[in-house]
């Protein structure tokens, strides 16, 4: 069962524009660049952590975590791992998407995608449009929400999506390479909306409602 009340937030490199309320049991992570997101935020990070390639320069800070840039790994997957080592299984990756590289965005979706197969919970976003892996499950949306949303099938067939509430219903629909588009532009009505996946993994976006 996830931990729904406590969040790593992890701060990339990539396009982020917002402010977050860290809760009591939250923790903070700055992955290389996304430092700097944080200090226009005004937030001071729990851990700093990266092979600092890309910032330039290791900031003064007490709980570094350091690596070579030659590695296996993204800084952000390396946050991701930091985080699950203190306990946290819900992340909220900050400046995810955009940016000067496209293939971190498209490494970060990959990375959502699993991650959720593992039983974690992750969103990305760049405080515009958010980003969201699911797999085997369901998930909600309160009515707030307005605009589109869309259902991408990855790493595989989905079997068993469902949308409800939602201007097109979908139900007990096949997502995969041969129908890659079916889900893409529907629209939220200002009801409660849900969208499941009973055997395999979606991607979901939709932007994000400014408040």
């Amino acid at each position: 069962m996830i931990d729904l009340d406590k969040i790593c937030y992890i701060f990339a490199a990539g396009d982020f524009e917002g402010k977050i309320t860290k809760g009591k049991d939250d923790l903070i992570i700055a992955a290389d660049a996304g430092y700097h997101h944080l200090k226009k935020s005004g937030l001071t990070p729990d851990i700093l952590l990266g092979d600092f390639d890309t910032i330039g320069e290791i900031p003064s800070h007490e709980n570094i975590v350091r690596f070579s840039a030659e590695k296996d790994f993204t800084d952000t997957e390396l946050a991701i791992i930091e985080g699950i080592k203190h306990g946290y299984k819900r992340f909220e990756i900050l400046g995810a998407l955009g940016g000067k590289r496209l293939e971190h965005t498209i490494a970060n979706i990959a990375l959502s995608s699993s991650y959720a197969e593992k039983g974690y919970d992750i969103s990305l976003t760049d405080g515009n449009y958010v980003v969201k892996a699911l797999h085997n499950g369901k998930f909600s949306f309160d009515g707030n929400e307005k605009g589109f949303v869309s259902v991408f099938p990855f790493g595989g067939k989905a079997d068993g999506v469902y949308e409800s509430g939602l201007k097109y219903s979908l139900e007990n629909a096949c997502l995969d390479s041969s129908n890659p588009t079916l889900g893409v532009s529907n629209e939220f009505t200002g009801r409660k909306a849900e969208i499941s996946v009973r055997d395999g993994t979606i991607i979901i976006i939709w932007q994000k409602s400014q408040k």
